[in-house]
């Protein structure tokens, strides 16, 4: 599930979408960002298998460029979640694979 949020009060926006509904071993998000107009996108990675795994994603930027990879450690059943604006990514990102 996929969750963006921008601005507050009155001027609070929301929107959220699945990725996918069932495992997969990779996934693509069309537009992850952040402080982009107001708006981040976290997201959250779940390991539905039985072993420990490791999740890349992989960061472009709008403007081209080297992209940024962040990584989880995640066990069997377990999730972990990447915010953008927390990560250590220097520009604003746009997908994931």
């Amino acid at each position: 599930m996929v969750n963006e949020h921008a601005g507050s009060g009155a001027r609070d926006e929301a929107l959220s979408y699945s990725g996918v509904s069932s495992g997969a071993l990779s996934v693509f998000l069309p537009n992850i960002v952040r402080r982009f107009f107001g708006f981040h996108t976290p997201f959250i990675i779940q390991n539905l298998g039985v072993s420990a795994t490791t999740a890349t994603a992989t960061f472009r930027p709008f403007a081209g460029g080297a992209p940024a990879t962040v990584t989880r450690n995640i066990a069997p059943g377990q999730s972990q979640f990447i915010e953008p604006n927390v990560e250590p990514c220097s520009r604003t990102v746009r997908s994931t694979r």
